[in-house]
């Protein structure tokens, strides 16, 4: 927490980043003339909204009720118009990239076989996983995810390699694994996966994964702020599965997309 703020502020000075561009139009979302107010107890005492911002060490908070903001609460430097890295929800911004390249009809089906569109990966360990196995973390790939071993598969290769802006690491190490479980037989959390993601993305819409974003979702949902994709080296691929960024309205406006 000491170093939070500065960090999550300045992501896209630390990193590597690729803009995902807004648009002239600006959603309608309008700020209530009554703020709503909200206790709580927490161990026998009655809190409120501020106590939770400082206890949970909160940049942001904001409740909406359909475009309507009840409660829009800022701390750690942040505004209504700067970025916040999003940490792993930006998964959830690359399933719906995914979705709008399958409405487009440049994935013909989630359940096609991913080196059909990244055939640089046949005869490896990803032959029979499907882009519904990668979505699903079922690709019964051989990867560690744990964040307090610093020689686990995202530790060694895929946050080290980004911090030094290293191009292709990722793909290439993901090449080199094995399987120890059927495709769809067995969930674990994977970022690695998930930017092979974005490799499909750029694939199947020749172009960056930034600007088809802008195109599909910042654009057209009205957007208030460019957001960004963390990039795996200067001028490289996006990482679609860790931190991108974007302001508290506009991450909103994500979460209202997938109300409606």
């Amino acid at each position: 927490p000491n170093i939070q703020a500065e960090g999550f502020l300045h992501w896209d000075r630390i990193f590597a980043t690729r803009l995902i561009h807004c648009g002239p139009h600006v959603s309608d979302l309008v700020r209530s003339e009554n703020e709503i107010a909200v206790e709580f107890e927490d161990q026998g005492r009655r809190c409120d909204i501020d106590d939770l911002m400082r206890d949970e060490h909160l940049s942001g908070l904001i409740v909406l009720k359909q475009n309507q903001i009840l409660l829009e609460r800022y701390a750690l430097g942040l505004t209504p118009e700067l970025r916040w890295q999003s940490s792993s929800m930006v998964k959830s911004l690359t399933s719906t990239l995914i979705g709008a390249a399958l409405h487009d009809g440049l994935i013909a089906s989630l359940d096609d076989e991913m080196t059909f569109y990244l055939p640089e990966f046949l005869g490896t360990s990803y032959d029979g996983v499907t882009l519904r196995h990668l979505l699903n973390m079922t690709s019964g790939i051989d990867w560690t995810e744990d964040y307090e071993d610093m020689n686990a598969d995202v530790q060694e290769h895929y946050i080290k390699p980004i911090a030094a802006r290293e191009p292709n690491h990722i793909a290439g190490y993901l090449k080199t694994l094995n399987r120890i479980d059927a495709p769809g037989t067995q969930y674990y959390y994977n970022t690695g996966d998930t930017f092979l993601l974005s490799l499909i993305l750029a694939k199947v819409t020749g172009r960056t994964v930034a600007g088809y974003c802008s195109e599909k979702i910042w654009i057209p949902l009205g957007m208030e702020q460019d957001g960004y994709f963390m990039l795996d080296s200067e001028g490289g691929q996006e990482i679609t599965g860790s931190c991108c960024g974007a302001s508290l309205r506009d991450y909103a406006g994500l979460g209202l997309l997938m109300l409606n």
